[in-house]
């Protein structure tokens, strides 16, 4: 843009004469900037371009306060809820410059409550959210998994569903009453996602029982996810019976065992679908358990020197000792019972010599210390 300047009727001694010029955007002289819809008891900004040395005088409607600048070119207001007119009056000693913008006002934002609490199985689960007692409109929706960072989601709208979750989340809606008020985040809700149940395996997998067995194995539930319902017994491996009396513990005391049973633990983690663990066996032998004392249940001997023991075996077919090298017949078979022996320990130090019994048929020895 070019622009010329002429002055006419100069004389030698005159006053210099000047003139205002006020280059601008556009042609329709002083304007205010600032939003002509305000947010009630919201902070908000009008302007006018500065001039140089002019006074300035403002005025809002009338439950709008001036918070600053109000002999300045720019003010901040704290909007009531009238609406009316923002002016502007710009006075240096060339110019005299008006301007006035009709406002309005909208309420402000209220975020109210996102709906949706819920508790789900991992993987495969969906939960609709809405938002309710707001005032505004959705502009985004946020999820957190730890309630202090959050993701957009970039969804708008007053409903969002949430899809195959795999961790527990917190979901909140964002929202704004018009461009003028700031974005508020309402109150989230919060999805927890179970794990899925795992019911894991049972340790020992197999063992053996003989007839006659007090002292069976403890069965161990290991590599579980959840909690165990019960745990189950079956003759057949096909029909399955709660045990009695149940149990919600993940070792569980087998007793009464009198032919082959297979065990197995229900587990269930939360609200997930319950699973079953792999099952164990136990073997029946319907062969006596061995049986056999030792005494005396402990010796004290010196270096050197020798100890009797006596043994009694009134079930079995053989015998050994722990350590046959320091025994007088350190293992034999047995045609009779009850069968009765006498013999000679002489061990190099202190420590336990065991006498281990076999009943043909019966896979478990019994075992005695002494």
């Amino acid at each position: 843009m070019k622009q010329t300047f002429e002055a006419d009727n100069c004389r030698p001694g005159a006053h210099f004469a000047y003139a205002y010029v006020a280059l601008r955007n556009t042609c329709a002289g002083l304007e205010i900037s600032g939003p002509p819809v305000a947010c009630t008891n919201t902070n908000m900004t009008y302007s006018v371009p500065a001039l140089a040395g002019a006074s300035y005088n403002w005025t809002v409607p009338s439950d709008w306060t001036i918070i600053s600048g109000s002999n300045t070119n720019v003010i901040t207001v704290q909007p009531g809820f009238s609406t009316g007119e923002i002016t502007i009056r710009q006075v240096n000693s060339c110019a005299d410059l008006k301007d006035t913008l009709d406002v309005s006002t909208s309420p402000p934002t209220v975020a109210g409550v996102t709906n949706g609490d819920n508790n789900v199985c991992e993987g495969i689960n969906t939960t609709l959210l809405t938002s309710s007692a707001a005032v505004g409109s959705v502009v985004n929706w946020v999820q957190s998994v730890n309630g202090t960072d959050w993701t957009a989601l970039n969804v708008t709208g007053s409903q969002y569903n949430a899809i195959n979750l795999t961790e527990t989340s917190y979901f909140a809606a964002l929202l704004q009453n018009g461009a003028a008020c700031s974005i508020d985040t309402a109150t989230p809700a919060l999805i927890t996602v179970d794990a899925l149940s795992e019911a894991g395996s049972i340790q020992p997998t197999a063992l053996n029982v003989c007839l006659g067995e007090a002292a069976l194995p403890v069965l161990q539930l290991t590599g579980n996810t959840g909690a165990v319902l019960n745990w189950q017994q079956s003759t057949d491996n096909t029909g399955w019976l709660n045990t009695n009396p149940g149990s919600q513990q993940t070792s569980y005391q087998p007793s009464n065992i009198s032919t082959i049973t297979y065990f197995r633990t229900i587990v269930q983690n939360g609200i997930c679908e319950a699973d079953t663990s792999e099952i164990a066996t136990i073997n029946f032998y319907n062969v006596p358990f061995p049986s056999a004392t030792v005494d005396p249940d402990s010796a004290n001997i010196c270096y050197g020197k020798s100890a009797l023991l006596n043994a009694t075996i009134n079930i079995g077919t053989s015998y050994t000792w722990s350590d046959p090298t320091i025994v007088t017949g350190g293992s034999g078979n047995i045609a009779t019972q009850p069968y009765r022996f006498t013999t000679s320990a002489s061990p190099r130090q202190s420590g336990d010599l065991i006498l281990s019994v076999l009943n043909a048929g019966c896979p478990n020895p019994a075992r005695r210390w002494r």
